[in-house]
């Protein structure tokens, strides 16, 4: 996966800025002839399919965003043999009401809306209607991890779209647009609230401050991550739908580096970050520039 669109915002660096424009077949893992080890069966590519595109109800629902493609890596909390924790625990003790609930038991075509109406309107923050926040000065700021694997990160594109287009019938003349008082960041390679491959230290708590209290709204946020606490890369994160594309080496010490550095002057040891730019469409444009 990461060595087919890792490289598409322009950089080799372990992460996919926007998974959702990585097209993978997983038919491609699929054994062929006298293969031996390293491949999937037929059974394994079905599986990894349905992975790919969520779980459906039996009437062809779509029940949930499915986990999205470059955090593979990170699904064994999902993928490890027998059924997830967090859904059993949450089916056993707050929809059944019986901590010895049988998950083998479970029926999509019935336990799903039974879910809903007894615990939707305390667990679903689901209304896009947020006309009276936005009008009475409230500022927010929502990031997700995009290898996310408990809370699946379309959900939250989803929702922030949905906001966007509940407020077309509410216009409002001091906050026209959504993004006047709502910005949504996606953090590429980070997992469930930090961790992960990708860029997960961020300050949002200051981001949203100097929103509130001085006017400047964030139009990217500098994030980095640590390794045994020191900083090994930096990006930005963009607010939604714009994403972080490489647009050239910085030049340190009169040498161009590859990518993010480290790089040493006299005893002071400092990262020297690669140019990114905010962009809309970009990403888009440049697979098409590829496929040309």
């Amino acid at each position: 996966m990461l060595a087919q669109c890792d490289t598409i915002d322009g950089v080799e660096d372990g992460v996919i800025e926007d998974p959702r424009v990585c097209k993978f077949d997983p038919a491609v893992l699929q054994c062929s002839g006298s293969q031996g080890g390293g491949c999937l069966d037929e059974a394994q590519v079905g599986a990894l399919r349905k992975i790919y595109s969520g779980p459906v109800s039996p009437t062809g629902e779509s029940l949930s965003p499915a986990l999205a493609p470059g955090g593979e890596t990170t699904w064994s909390l999902v993928t490890s043999p027998g059924p997830a924790q967090i859904p059993k625990e949450y089916f056993a003790r707050s929809v059944f009401k019986n901590p010895n609930w049988d998950w083998r038991t479970f029926d999509f075509a019935d336990d799903i809306d039974l879910a809903r109406r007894l615990t939707g309107e305390v667990l679903d923050a689901t209304n896009p209607d947020l006309s009276a926040f936005r009008d009475g000065g409230g500022k927010l700021i929502l990031y997700h991890g995009w290898n996310d694997q408990v809370i699946f990160p379309q959900g939250t594109i989803d929702y922030y779209e949905r906001v966007e287009a509940a407020l077309t019938t509410k216009p409002s003349t001091t906050n026209p647009e959504t993004s006047d008082f709502f910005r949504l960041f996606m953090v590429p390679g980070m997992t469930h609230c930090r961790g992960g491959t990708g860029t997960d230290q961020f300050n949002a708590q200051a981001a949203i401050e100097a929103w509130v209290e001085r006017g400047i709204a964030p139009d990217r946020i500098e994030a980095n991550r640590r390794e045994d606490g020191a900083v090994t890369r930096t990006r930005p994160l963009c607010p939604y739908p714009q994403t972080a594309v490489y647009d050239g080496d910085r030049l340190a010490a009169g040498h161009r580096i590859d990518g993010p550095a480290i790089v040493e002057e006299a005893a002071t040891t400092v990262v020297i970050p690669p140019n990114y730019v905010c962009a809309v469409d970009k990403i888009k444009n440049y697979i098409l520039t590829r496929r040309s």
